[in-house]
């Protein structure tokens, strides 16, 4: 039976395909010219290294607390309990007993014995005003006990009076000339008043054989240092090496301040072993153990200076660079997760905008899951940031509204960024993008143009007006302006590309082919997508042959391009090859999840099915294609021909 003329089946229009091609190769476009306005965090880091030398460590602590001399007359029994008293807790009790005995006592050397203790009583309750009146009427009953003088040096330094304290110090020395505790609060004193030449003259009254004299030693380099380091380098690394010999505190701060010394001067292999050293020494410590992890960051060896940051916050609470540097590793390996995870320790410790602004870009940058804490975080840096803060929130908050589809809010943040800075040319693209979304593009022009008056040869602001004239049907307009920026960047791949479209689009095949001929092909994805042109345009003028020879060519380049795949399958059906299109078909079928590809490929099936009689066929391919794209008529109307084959 010869088909009536309403049976004849539908093909695809490719007038509309032509359109959608136009829609498709400007939508990419889009995508490729947007600048989205995102602080990456890849520049360089400004590492810390915590060096002793800054800020110099003492083995004892400056209070002198633990250096107090509790004065006690072997022939007291009764201070003896007293004191025993006091260390058992009982403070009011035992005080209250000194304070009778001072009021009883008709004894000399028991009342100096009780002045002296209770006034170390009070100065451990930091009663600095009692005790000193106390530590003076015991110097008035013996002016020249070396021990009193020291002790009331000491609650002097307590109470702040550090001239005083010194002053005392001085005198003890003076009645007991070997006095070492003595002689390195004074040293220490001046070196807190960086009087560092007079600090090393008391420091080298301790003699050899003194418990004190290798922290004397390592102060005296720690001062030498901060005199002056390259004068005095020899002289540093002899007194810090001969500290070594021993397993103790001193040895430790003596290899880490070997370890900085070798670090300031670029020689790593050196460091790191005076710092592996001080970790061998004390493996609580945490700054030699970060050390090591700056050192090894430095070197690229990320595994290793994670393990060493790791064991370095073990040891130490709240030491907010060990999770700076641990966020920025995991950062620069792309691993946004455990990134994440580190900046949220490092701002639970610290209000550092800079690791809040931090944290916001990894939200940002992590995906949909995480865009509303950055969203919460970007607003809070907007209310308490400076300028800068407060551009960098809006716009990045713009990103967000933008990727979430809601290009009126993206807008709006836009449009509050560029009241800070109008002529930021990244802004006013953003702007004029979410404006073409909101099909205003006539104020999406404004803003190109804008650009282009701030910056003429901007090629995305360039694109952009060509794109938009074109959009809205001033191909000429569009074409003009193409063709004079290929003046200036003559051979320019892009601009080639959106002039063959452009031609595409008013139907001027041959104007087209004449672009597409005199564009360079500096990767293989810019290639297929010239010959896809090509092949349209061939189809167009009905060269189904030469159209077949270039879907050929880009699938030996590119075996399983799903477009490639599809418009082979047409053009071998328009060549009546209706085996070999549905062979090509189906193999599409298995490649992509696009719906619109697949509903493509399912009307051709159908069709071809349908040319070879095999109606049940034909019906099942146009009803699966449905399932893909309910709006598609071409499948509706063949559909409805194949039920009248079939009922």
């Amino acid at each position: 039976m010869r088909l009536e003329k309403t049976e004849k089946l539908r093909q695809y229009d490719f007038s509309r395909k032509e359109n959608l091609l136009f829609i498709i190769t400007i939508v990419l476009l889009f995508i490729i010219l947007i600048i989205f306005f995102i602080p990456k965090k890849k520049t360089p880091v400004h590492l810390h290294i915590k060096k002793s030398k800054a800020t110099i460590e003492y083995l004892t602590d400056i209070s002198f607390k633990d250096n107090k001399i509790m004065f006690l007359p072997t022939h007291s029994p009764e201070i003896k309990e007293i004191l025993m008293l006091y260390q058992e807790g009982w403070i009011e009790k035992s005080s209250f007993m000194l304070q009778n005995i001072i009021k009883n006592s008709k004894d000399r050397l028991i009342q100096i014995a009780a002045l002296n203790n209770l006034a170390n009583m009070l100065d451990d309750r930091k009663d600095y005003s009692r005790a000193n009146m106390n530590y003076l009427s015991a110097i008035s009953l013996d002016r020249n006990n070396p021990y009193i003088h020291f002790n009331y040096g000491i609650s002097l330094y307590h109470a702040g009076r550090k001239k005083q304290s010194l002053e005392e110090f001085i005198t003890a020395t003076k009645l007991k000339p070997n006095f070492d505790r003595a002689l390195i609060n004074i040293a220490n004193i001046y070196f807190e008043n960086s009087d560092l030449r007079k600090a090393i003259k008391w420091y080298d009254k301790i003699k050899h054989s003194s418990d004190l004299y290798r922290q004397a030693r390592y102060n005296t380099a720690m001062a030498l240092w901060q005199i002056d380091f390259n004068a005095n380098e020899k002289e540093i690394k002899n007194i810090l090496e001969t500290l070594l010999k021993k397993h103790d505190s001193i040895s430790y701060f003596a290899a880490l301040n070997l370890g900085n010394l070798y670090f300031d001067k670029n020689d790593f292999s050196r460091s790191k072993t005076y710092y592996e050293l001080a970790c061998s020494i004390k493996p609580d410590n945490y700054t030699a153990w970060y050390n090591l992890g700056i050192i090894e960051r430095s070197q690229k060896n990320y595994p290793t200076a994670i393990e060493y940051f790791q064991k370095a916050s073990e040891n130490i609470k709240n030491f907010s660079d060990i999770y700076k540097n641990m966020a920025e590793i995991y950062y620069s390996q792309e691993m946004i997760t455990p990134a994440i995870f580190q900046y949220e320790k490092l701002i639970a410790i610290t209000n550092d905008r800079s690791a809040i602004a931090s944290l916001a870009d990894l939200y940002y940058e992590n995906g949909p899951e995480t865009w509303n804490d950055a969203l919460m975080l970007y607003k809070e840096l907007f209310q308490n940031g400076s300028v800068d803060e407060k551009l960098v929130s809006l716009a990045n908050m713009g990103n967000i509204w933008f990727y979430k589809t809601n290009y009126t809010r993206a807008f709006q943040f836009y449009d509050e960024a560029l009241k800070l800075s109008p002529g930021d040319i990244r802004l006013l693209n953003n702007s004029g993008l979410v404006l073409t979304r909101l099909q205003k593009k006539e104020e999406a022009l404004e803003n190109f143009q804008k650009i282009l008056k701030i910056e003429p040869d901007n090629e995305n602001a360039l694109m952009n007006v060509i794109i938009i004239n074109a959009s809205l049907n001033r191909l000429q307009e569009a074409v003009n302006l193409c063709k004079k920026v290929l003046e200036i960047k003559q051979d320019d791949p892009i601009f080639l590309q959106l002039l063959a479209t452009l031609y595409l689009k008013s139907r001027n095949y041959e104007k087209a082919l004449e672009v597409l001929d005199k564009i360079n092909y500096p990767e293989t994805s810019i290639k297929i997508k010239n010959d896809l042109y090509r092949a349209f345009i061939y189809f167009k003028q009905n060269r189904y042959s030469d159209a077949l020879d270039i879907y050929n060519r880009i699938l030996t380049l590119q075996e399983n391009h799903p477009e490639a795949l599809l418009n082979k399958g047409i053009v071998l059906y328009h060549l009546k090859r209706f085996d070999e299109a549905s062979k090509e078909l189906l193999k599409l079928l298995v490649l992509t999840e696009d719906p619109s590809l697949l509903a493509m490929a399912y009307l051709y099936l159908g069709n071809s099915a349908y040319k070879k009689t095999d109606y049940p066929a034909a019906k099942y391919y146009y009803e699966r294609g449905l399932e893909y794209r309910p709006d598609m008529p071409e499948l509706f109307y063949n559909l409805s021909l194949v039920k009248k084959r079939t009922s």
